[in-house]
């Protein structure tokens, strides 16, 4: 409990530093700018106010199990190219911060998932989606990926698996919104050479072997890991699950497929989950779609 009181007082701080409640916080914010040790302190502390926050659970999703969908509506599913509808929305998609860099990004093995969260100095800087008939500003939420040794992960097309799946959660706060959560699915297919972007992230997997280990990674954009898309992309009504959470959420998946190396892989299935074994596979099975329809944007 002392970890989440000292995460509040770590976040009034930094609200105190970088967006001037109080007189005096400007020049401080201007001097840590100009002042390498300063900015070395300053991002030291979004580093562990972010590592508390991940440790006690207070990441949004933590509680949010009320929202499920009702149990026709889970997820994943399996999308079948002829039945699919096409719909042209007036508006592409629009990417906001995605390649800015982040104050602090953490990497965590929750013991069923990998999980990413980042940190930004000033709420006005979270990376955000917004166009297309979305009307509203959905802002990232933390990215989990899904694994398989046997290449089979959550989502696929047209009876096609993959190895990789990369979920990244947004979350909109606005009433107003048509959904309160979307999801955006990166699909991977193994292949024979290293993925620079997804390197990342596997490249620092071994810090977080054990479940409940938090490892703090040097920032990068998510533009870089993420690639980002205006059309092209398949939609529907389903779930999110983090293997600790489960809520309902709108699916958007790339229907661009990314490449994974063999080796970058077997890195996800060296990690061990809750029971103490290694995972080799951490996907839900396929659901049935029922009376729901998979749009093509």
């Amino acid at each position: 409990m002392h970890h989440f009181f000292l995460s509040l007082v770590l976040w009034y701080f930094l609200a105190y530093l970088f967006n001037g409640f109080v007189s005096g916080s400007r020049f401080i914010v201007s001097s840590a700018y100009e002042s390498k040790p300063i900015m070395i302190i300053l991002s030291s502390c979004l580093a562990l106010a972010l590592i508390l926050n991940v440790r006690t659970g207070a990441i949004i999703v933590r509680n949010m199990g009320r929202l499920m969908t009702p149990e026709n509506q889970n997820a994943p599913i399996n999308i079948v190219s002829r039945l699919v509808q096409a719909r042209n929305w007036p508006r592409e998609l629009l990417w906001r911060f995605y390649d800015d860099l982040p104050s602090a990004m953490i990497l965590k093995n929750n013991g069923c998932a990998v999980i990413l969260s980042i940190c930004c100095e000033n709420r006005e800087m979270i990376p955000y989606v917004t166009g297309g008939e979305l009307g509203q500003k959905y802002y990232f939420v933390e990215a989990s990926f899904k694994w398989s040794l046997q290449h089979s992960v959550e989502h696929s097309i047209d009876g096609h698996k993959f190895s990789l799946e990369m979920q990244a959660l947004h979350r909109c706060p606005e009433r107003e919104a048509p959904f309160e959560y979307l999801t955006i699915s990166h699909l991977f297919v193994t292949t024979y050479q290293i993925n620079g972007k997804i390197g990342n992230i596997t490249n620092n997997l071994q810090m977080i072997r054990s479940p409940g280990s938090v490892a703090e990674l040097p920032p990068f954009d998510l533009s870089s890991l993420m690639t980002t898309f205006e059309n092209g992309f398949f939609s529907y009504r389903g779930t999110y699950d983090n293997g600790q959470s489960k809520i309902a959420t709108q699916w958007f998946i790339n229907s661009r497929i990314c490449g994974i190396g063999l080796e970058q892989l077997n890195k996800f299935g060296e990690l061990c989950g809750v029971n103490g074994k290694t995972i080799s596979q951490n996907t839900r099975k396929i659901r049935p779609m029922g009376n729901r329809s998979v749009l093509y944007h």
